[in-house]
């Protein structure tokens, strides 16, 4: 398993997420740290 420096596991940038014509998550930002 590799760790970043930054210590960051996951990042998420700008997600979007549509459920038919429902736009429920709109430009999500995520970041989980070790």
């Amino acid at each position: 398993m590799h760790v970043s420096k930054t210590g960051v596991t996951i990042e998420i940038t700008g997600m979007h997420k549509w459920f038919g014509a429902f736009h429920a998550l709109k430009d999500i930002n995520l970041k989980v740290m070790r």
